[in-house]
């Protein structure tokens, strides 16, 4: 962007990844926003032009488009953009009028070309231009590699290409039979030599893009698959590939609606059903992703990759027994397949067996496949001692880095619980750092999350509103507070008495109301009467689909302490708890583990983690203040202290008769999905307490911010 303020960059910056996301009302309330402070920002007509068209609606994007081109006329993406809508709002006068003012625009030749050649392909490009080579001689050669005739066809392209060395289709005909071939080296050169040619040419940037993407250069693919987009944005098959591609990246948000594009125009691949589901697991909407796979999970012929997606899938959905079926369907077609063996691991430890869990996380280690995940949860349930059996193994992987990719950040982690065990607190220290490095790298932290949702908390929250009526939905218990503070082992207290149904980690009351207060932040105003009513009616909604058997549920989401005043407002009846620890313990155990991808980003960082725990408290005085009848806060030390006296607390503060199986929690057979699957299927322990002082020194930025902010004035 040209210089603006840092107000407008902010603001920019947010519109972007609300627009990435699907949150276009929100992006669009932001940008127009921007715009009411800096009308002449050509990059904001950009986005709300391409937000429209996401939209689909071309003509109403037409109107930011021409003003970015009028601001920006030497900017290709524009001109490409507003040809694209152009054609797709059927205006062929406009059509004709762009290209016109294009021939003395600014623009390089290469440019025109692409909107000439866009223009008369109505919306697609990527045609064959083969000069002075003899078509049929092309199509032989084609012919040869679709029919599997690789070596042939390279041949074939081979020959042609001496004869016609200025040509980009023949590069990539020899480019594909030398990938089909194996010979992945020869295939790049040939791609990249095509693409050197002609850069318009976008079938060689989707092949390019697809090789460097099947041998795992994600980053280097992804521009080349950009550029195949801007050159054939109606093509599902780049959509796919770039789809994918952003998904191996961590862009979920923004691989979504390219996937959901190529299902619904492939219908029939299940590659493309395949790419979606793993999008829509990755952003743990498993039941759409269930739904988008399951049929082709179900065939037959169906591969091991396909059979333990589904495992994954309906392992997180808890549905134990079809997970096991497909895992076990998955090693039957393939015997010894790591990510089948890795399932049945993660299903046993879930149970709380964590004997088979090691079992069949040692198979897929003998098997190759050595999952940091996993090994991190071996580690957590045993002392790795010198002559553990799988301690090896785990090294090597680290050392070698034959990890599952992903995973290195985990591997780390349990390296530093075995460094831990055996008394070298220094060099475990170094490999908690390492890992939180590795995870920073790739989400980089940004932003302080947890005072991001006190402030979109107090400024959409309204104290003056009548709690919604009562409906048939369960009642809910909502345990809260930082990450690894003892929510879950309160959840397990609770949802041991006999008419409390576990929710685990649904997230009701945030998930609900964080779409409605962001647009409300943005317009600057409270939530509406009307948007509270359907914000309750999706909370009850939810909770009967989740649990229709359900008279309590409890729903133990982290950090939904900060939207704590909206509970009684919108679930009558309700009960919130909000766990706090002695903050350097409950700082340690956060740096000390590993948070779903991309989520609670500022725990890699100790000082970041430090600010984000001081917003936690400041959050907590609000609510003190403004609704201190809203919840009940636990002390976890208190509650390890005396089990039996916290344990009745809580009972009697939900509002449910006391039963001695709440201080059984840890017969509870329920399956537990949280980091502390492991603690909480133990009795009461307080080794933990106190933990942070073997590594105190190296805690010191974190200590010192606390300190100084006031966290620790009641726990020294």
């Amino acid at each position: 962007m040209a210089q603006v303020s840092p107000e407008i960059k902010t603001m920019f910056q947010q519109a972007q990844r609300a627009q990435s996301s699907g949150q276009l009302d929100v992006a669009q309330a932001l940008f127009a926003k921007i715009l009411r402070l800096n009308e002449r920002l050509p990059e904001v007509h950009f986005h709300l032009g391409r937000l429209e068209m996401q939209r689909r609606a071309p003509k109403k994007a037409l109107k930011h488009l021409r003003r970015a081109q009028e601001l920006k006329p030497t900017e290709p993406m524009v001109w490409r953009l507003l040809l694209d809508a152009l054609i797709a709002a059927g205006d062929s006068r406009g059509v004709d009028k762009l290209l016109k003012s294009a021939e003395t625009a600014p623009l390089t030749p290469q440019v025109f070309r692409e909107l000439e050649m866009k223009a008369r392909t109505g919306n697609r490009s990527g045609e064959a231009n083969l000069g002075s080579a003899d078509p049929a001689a092309f199509q032989e050669a084609v012919r040869l590699f679709q029919s599997g005739q690789a070596a042939e066809a390279a041949e074939a392209a081979e020959a042609l290409h001496r004869r016609h060395p200025g040509v980009a289709p023949i590069l990539a005909v020899l480019g594909a039979s030398r990938a089909a071939l194996a010979q992945l080296d020869e295939a790049e050169t040939a791609y990249r030599e095509a693409i050197r040619l002609d850069d318009s040419y976008a079938e060689a940037h989707l092949q390019l893009g697809q090789l460097l993407q099947s041998r795992r250069r994600f980053d280097e693919a992804t521009p080349l698959l950009e550029r195949a987009r801007e050159l054939m944005a109606d093509s599902p098959l780049v959509a796919k590939f770039l789809g994918m591609n952003y998904t191996d990246r961590d862009h979920a948000n923004s691989a979504l609606p390219l996937l959901e594009k190529a299902h619904a125009e492939l219908p029939d691949d299940p590659e493309a059903a395949f790419a979606l589901s793993r999008c829509l697991f990755a952003l743990r909407r498993f039941e759409d992703a269930r739904a988008t796979f399951a049929s082709w999970a179900e065939r037959p012929s169906a591969p091991p990759p396909h059979l333990a997606l589904m495992g994954n899938i309906l392992n997180e959905l808890e549905q134990t027994d079809s997970a096991r079926a497909f895992y076990e369907r998955a090693l039957a077609a393939r015997p010894n397949f790591g990510p089948g063996l890795s399932g049945l691991a993660w299903i046993a430890h879930h149970s709380g067996d964590f004997d088979l869990s090691a079992k069949y996380f040692a198979q897929a280690c003998e098997s190759g496949t050595i999952d940091g995940r996993l090994a991190r949860n071996y580690s957590a349930g045993r002392k790795l001692l010198e002559d553990d059996p799988i301690l090896p193994q785990i090294r090597a992987a680290y050392e070698e880095g034959t990890e599952v990719p992903g995973t290195r950040a985990d591997l780390a982690f349990a390296l530093a619980k075995a460094a831990e065990d055996q008394g070298r607190p220094a060099e475990a220290f170094e490999l908690l750092r390492i890992g939180n490095d590795t995870l920073a790298e790739r989400f980089p932290p940004r932003d302080r999350l947890v005072q991001g949702l006190n402030e979109r908390a107090r400024l959409t929250w309204r104290p003056d509103t009548a709690p919604v009526d009562a409906t048939d939905a369960p009642r809910l218990i909502f345990i809260s507070g930082m990450p690894r503070s003892g929510t879950t082992l309160v959840e397990q207290i609770v949802s041991s008495h006999s008419t409390v149904t576990p929710g685990g980690e649904i997230g009701l009351l945030n998930g609900a109301l964080s779409d409605r207060q962001r647009l409300a932040v943005v317009e600057e105003r409270g939530l509406t009467a009307s948007e509270l009513r359907a914000t309750a009616g999706e909370i009850a909604q939810r909770a009967r689909t989740l649990a229709p058997e359900a008279s309590v549920l409890t729903d133990k989401a982290v950090l939904a302490n900060a939207d704590l005043g909206f509970a009684p407002q919108l679930c009558p009846g309700s009960r919130f708890i909000v766990v706090r620890r002695d903050p350097r313990d409950n700082c340690l155990s956060i740096y000390k583990n590993r948070f779903a991808d991309g989520t609670h980003r500022y725990t890699t960082d100790l000082k970041e983690l430090a600010h984000n725990y001081l917003a936690f408290l400041k959050g907590m005085e609000f609510w003190r203040e403004a609704a201190p009848e809203a919840f009940l806060e636990v002390r976890y030390e208190d509650l390890i202290g005396d089990p039996e006296a916290g344990a009745r607390a809580l009972i009697d503060y939900c509002g449910l008769e006391w039963e001695e199986a709440c201080l059984r929690f840890y017969e509870n057979a329920r399956t537990v999905r949280t980091l502390s699957a492991y603690q909480v299927r133990q009795p009461i322990y307080s080794s933990s307490v106190g933990a942070w002082r073997k590594f105190e020194a190296e805690l010191k930025p974190l200590i010192d911010i606390l300190r100084d902010g006031g966290a620790l004035e009641e726990w020294d």
